[in-house]
């Protein structure tokens, strides 16, 4: 690629966040796309949401000279729903690293070390609480000690009183912890103390959670669906999302089978190395970029 020229102005456009917003007809515009979320569950979206995104999608389709899609599933998605294949690419988010935090002696929030589950996302409606929720219940009453805690953080997005009211109706109200949006030292000590992380999300572009969590020695059980099963593989206990008792026996599984939990940790930290490589990501793109720059604008 030529050296910048600021007398010349900018020569490429990189749009991380996928619309093309500040296009030119002369700039060559590489967009990253994510997920198609919005077509799969559109009732999740307010309709100018809905609106919105599509209208993101259909201009970075016309305008882009090339696309990153942050997983191949996504990649597909977009060639589904009319990206040419090719001019977009797979680039995985390779950024998974354990913290180096140091280890902290006891978990947040009064918990007990290793008798706790982990959900780390916000609690947005593709992420599928009610379901996990309706799995922890049942998994009570299949056998699970009920000692054992369901801690859901992130931030309520106005959900927060309507999940608390579900979790009283399903009589695990003490057994649920939902503390809302926390700091990320009390993160580090729940994922440095929990006995699993479980990730029953119903749509995902990657899914980075699972990585954090494999990185760092944990074991995943997560759903088989969208990008999660291409990121997790073979390390993480897989579910159908949809299907609460095949959720519940996962949770069962790992409470009950500490051998079954170290195989998963040894698979799981072998699994983040091929999304620990940010030299590679770095090059995937920039290979990206110099063949945007080679074609030109698109429009």
């Amino acid at each position: 690629m030529p050296a910048y020229n600021q007398g010349a102005g900018a020569q490429l456009l990189l749009c991380p966040f996928g619309a093309p917003l500040l296009h030119r007809a002369d700039l060559t515009t590489v967009s990253t796309f994510y997920d198609l979320q919005v077509l799969a569950y559109p009732d999740f979206f307010p309709a100018a949401a809905q609106s919105e995104r599509f209208s993101h999608f259909r201009q970075m389709l016309g305008k882009a000279t090339r696309i990153a899609a942050i997983s191949h599933f996504s990649r597909q998605e977009a060639i589904k729903h009319g990206a040419d294949p090719g001019r977009i690419r797979a680039v995985p988010i390779r950024m998974a690293r354990s913290r180096s935090a140091a280890p902290m002696e006891q978990p947040p929030f009064h918990l007990v070390s290793g008798r706790f589950f982990l959900y780390p996302a916000n609690l947005w409606r593709h992420k599928n609480h009610e379901l996990l929720l309706t799995a922890f219940a049942m998994a009570r009453q299949q056998g699970l000690p009920h000692d054992f805690i369901m801690v859901c953080t992130g931030d309520g997005v106005g959900r927060l009183e309507e999940l608390r009211q579900l979790v009283k109706d399903l009589g695990v109200h003490e057994s649920v912890l939902l503390p809302g949006f926390i700091q990320e030292g009390d993160l580090e000590g729940l994922y440095q103390h929990s006995l699993a992380v479980v990730f029953p999300s119903l749509y995902e572009g990657f899914g980075m959670p699972v990585i954090e969590a494999m990185a760092r020695g944990i074991p995943v059980t997560c759903s088989n669906t969208t990008a999660l099963g291409e990121v997790a593989g073979e390390a993480a206990l897989l579910f159908h999302p949809g299907n609460p008792q095949q959720i519940a026996t996962a949770l069962l599984k790992l409470a009950r089978e500490p051998a079954l939990r170290q195989n998963m940790i040894q698979q799981g930290l072998q699994q983040a190395k091929q999304y620990a490589q940010e030299a590679v990501m770095a090059q995937e793109y920039w290979d990206l970029l110099l063949e945007a720059h080679a074609a030109g604008p698109a429009a």
